[in-house]
């Protein structure tokens, strides 16, 4: 989608394996925008199947391009599925591009969930991610959770609040805001955790690693259930960082 281009407020329903995109199997460029689409997925299939939903583009958004508000839902009855779920852009976001406010929503069993807030690639020079939440009522899943990029963040790029709230999950895997580094002048947004486990439970309220005049958010933390031993937060904590334990 390029020039001016606008994508529509689109509902789609995915009953079988595949990729699913809201507006363009490509990329986002120039002003185009994004509209604010609706993606389920529901699966009652006997044998694994693997998933892809995207929520604007299946490529990479840049210049001033704007991803929409989309709302990704999944509901599976069968187990070792593997779903994963990009709020904006499979690969990059880049330039003066934003990623829009995303809600992601999992009811399944035993099944595999990978979730990009807004790229699953790098967020890079001015780009900006959006707002995205991820819930999932059901839990004994397997969850990694990246709330802005799956790659790094670079540049002037800014992460947005991110959440992930779920219930009893058999791991969790928690990025704040880059999968990767978060450099240059890059600022990761302020993101919250509240989550449970019965296996482990990893937690990076920024990303990976963080190098140059990055800055991190403000991150919360909230493990319930946590009477594993293997719950970790990977990331040296900041005085504003919060951290909860409830055991129950």
């Amino acid at each position: 989608m390029l020039d001016h281009a606008r994508g529509g407020n689109d509902t789609i329903t995915a009953h079988g394996p595949g990729s699913v995109y809201g507006d363009a199997v490509l990329g986002l460029a120039d002003h185009a925008t994004g509209g604010d689409d609706t993606l389920a997925a529901q699966l009652a299939s006997p044998s694994a199947v693997t998933l892809n939903l995207y929520g604007d583009a299946g490529a990479s958004i840049s210049d001033r391009a704007n991803g929409g508000n989309d709302t990704l839902s999944v509901a599976s009855t069968g187990a070792a599925d593997a779903f994963n779920l990009y709020g904006d852009a499979g690969k990059n976001i880049s330039n003066h591009a934003a990623g829009g406010d995303d809600s992601f929503t999992l009811s399944a069993f035993a099944n595999t969930f990978t979730i990009y807030g807004d790229a699953g690639g790098n967020v890079s020079d001015y780009a900006v991610g959006g707002n995205d939440t991820a819930t999932d009522g059901s839990g004994e899943q397997f969850v990694t959770f990246y709330g802005d990029a799956g790659g790094n963040m670079s540049g002037h790029a800014r992460g947005g609040n991110d959440a992930l709230n779920t219930g009893l999950e058999d791991s969790v895997v928690f990025f704040g805001d880059a999968g990767g580094n978060l450099g240059d002048r890059a600022v990761g947004g302020d993101d919250a955790m509240n989550v449970a486990s019965t296996s482990l439970v990893v937690a990076y309220g920024d990303a990976l690693s963080m190098t140059a005049n990055a800055s991190g958010g403000n991150d919360t933390f909230v493990f319930n259930n946590s009477d594993n031993g293997q719950d970790r937060i990977q990331e040296a904590l900041r005085p504003q960082d919060f951290v909860f334990a409830l055991m129950t």
